[in-house]
């Protein structure tokens, strides 16, 4: 009976073991898909407002009132932090967790093989006793 118990207990634990990889793995995906989402997004903000090219000047370009183009100035440099920054971290999450889950998968692999070849010798040994 304790045995059954045990054996429940260690297939409820590799089910939970892959459905955590599995539910990584997928949010890994979707952060790398919101990341490009908002690199689109930013870089698309950042070519509204100062212009897509050198010669373009965007929404900043026709401001013709010193203070706004003084903000203007003073925004640039924070929406461009910005507009790199908030991807990136999107797609380092991403990374990072499609790596844990596929290493978990890789990891929980292992494991039973190596769980599988030793219940193999107990057997031998017990059958040869």
């Amino acid at each position: 009976m304790r045995a059954m118990s045990e054996k429940k207990k260690d297939m409820q634990i590799r089910m939970f073991t892959e459905k955590l990889c599995i539910v990584l793995i997928i949010c890994g995906a979707m952060f790398l898909i919101a990341g490009w989402i908002s690199d689109w997004l930013w870089q698309g903000m950042f070519a509204a407002i100062y212009g897509q090219h050198t010669g373009d000047t965007g929404i900043a370009g026709m401001a013709t009132d010193p203070v706004i183009i003084g903000e203007y100035a003073t925004l640039k440099p924070l929406i461009n932090l910005v507009m790199y920054l908030i991807p990136w971290t999107f797609y380092a999450l991403g990374c990072g967790a499609i790596v844990t889950g596929i290493a978990g998968q890789l990891l929980d692999i292992t494991y039973e093989g190596i769980c599988r070849i030793f219940r193999k010798l107990r057997a031998k040994q017990h059958v040869s006793r």
